[in-house]
């Protein structure tokens, strides 16, 4: 079991069905997670899926849209019932485009609910890209750019501001950024990223350079040149390559047709991408006009980004899940069609079929460090 893992909590878009939730995982990395995407019902999933509400401290909502964002308010309700660490409350923090801080705000309002914990929403600002692919448009919606009604008691101040991409660091050091998408409303992908490991000493050097078993081996561990036999030896000479930390990219809905040089830039060379294939190739016309993308799209995207793994995500009620008691049937639209297609897809790319994946319902996701 590998200490970063994406645990799939919903799959569906739109709406539920009986066998399959609403769009939502959990990013965890040696005890840190992060909840990306929060639909109705991701409260029932999250305490079935073992994923401790205790380590989520951040909430990565993508776009507005009520499939990914509905059970935000009931969720948060979850998270307040985490216990209090060294006898102090958590602060939620909360990252989404711009009307999320309304949407939370009123929701807590009108349905009174009561947080022990607080929480700060950090709002994303779209790109004109996004604001004119909007349907309806962005201007006709027209959300609160600021803060001109009643905070919640709970709510803390937004102190990052607006316009924010590099969205945080914790304390493993992974690096979270916001990536632009387009969609018929302002959405975004969140890309996690691990620092690299610095190479450790390697044995056979040492053992050439009479160094094995020396105390000067913590002075080269710690960075710092070493004197021995009259000679100078940096730590450069006697290490082992640097280790690549690990990336994920998970995005939110897209019609990746014209998809930003900047998403496929900020998800180069992902270890693993999660990304939405709502519905089937042939339909790739009817996917792309109502903002979403296929198997096809999403492997190309995958292969222009460089990625190790693709993840399809996002799957229409229409393909039935394998908890369906009919899915065998032969009859049966499944989502083993989505995945076939991108599978023959990334196969006519030159990648092997083991290339592809596809998202379950509390399926764990296990994403290894190369060696």
């Amino acid at each position: 079991m590998s200490d970063l893992q994406v645990t799939c909590l919903g799959t569906a878009s739109q709406q539920p069905s009986v066998k399959r939730a609403l769009n939502s995982c959990v990013y965890r990395n040696k005890g840190i997670s992060y909840l990306v995407d929060c639909g109705e019902g991701t409260q029932a999933q999250l305490n079935a899926s073992g994923v401790r509400p205790s380590s989520i401290k951040t909430v990565l909502i993508t776009h507005l849209h009520g499939d990914h964002c509905f059970g935000l308010p009931d969720t948060g309700s979850l998270l307040e019932a985490v216990k209090k660490v060294k006898y102090e409350y958590p602060t939620i923090e909360v990252y989404g485009p711009v009307g999320l801080r309304r949407y939370l705000r009123v929701a807590l309002q009108l349905s009174r609910s009561r947080l022990a914990c607080s929480y700060i929403v950090h709002e994303l600002v779209p790109t004109q890209a996004q604001i004119g692919g909007s349907h309806p448009s962005f201007d006709s919606w027209n959300p609160p750019a600021n803060d001109d009604f009643e905070r919640y008691y709970n709510e803390l101040p937004d102190y990052h501001g607006q316009n924010i991409w590099k969205l945080c660091k914790d304390s493993n050091n992974v690096t979270v950024t916001a990536v632009e998408l387009l969609h018929h409303a302002p959405s975004f992908g969140y890309v996690f990223e691990e620092p690299s490991i610095i190479g450790l000493l390697d044995k056979e050097r040492l053992e050439q350079l009479g160094l094995r078993n020396s105390p000067l081996c913590g002075k080269l561990a710690r960075g710092n040149e070493v004197e021995h036999n009259g000679r100078i030896i940096k730590p450069c000479d006697v290490q082992r390559p640097e280790v690549k930390g690990r990336k994920v990219a998970v995005l939110g809905d897209s019609r990746d047709r014209v998809f930003s040089n900047l998403a496929s830039n900020y998800c180069h060379a992902t270890d693993l991408i999660m990304h939405e294939a709502t519905l089937e190739n042939d339909m790739e016309s009817t996917a792309i006009e109502h903002g979403h993308s296929t198997p096809r799209m999403a492997v190309e995207f995958a292969r222009r980004c460089g990625a190790k793994k693709l993840v399809l995500n996002h799957f229409s009620q229409r393909y039935r899940s394998e908890k369906d008691e009919k899915y065998n049937l032969e009859e049966s639209i499944t989502d083993q069609i989505l995945l076939k297609q991108a599978i023959q897809c990334a196969l006519e790319l030159g990648e092997s079929e083991n290339f592809v994946d596809i998202a379950r319902d509390l399926k764990v996701i296990d994403v290894i460090r190369a060696k």
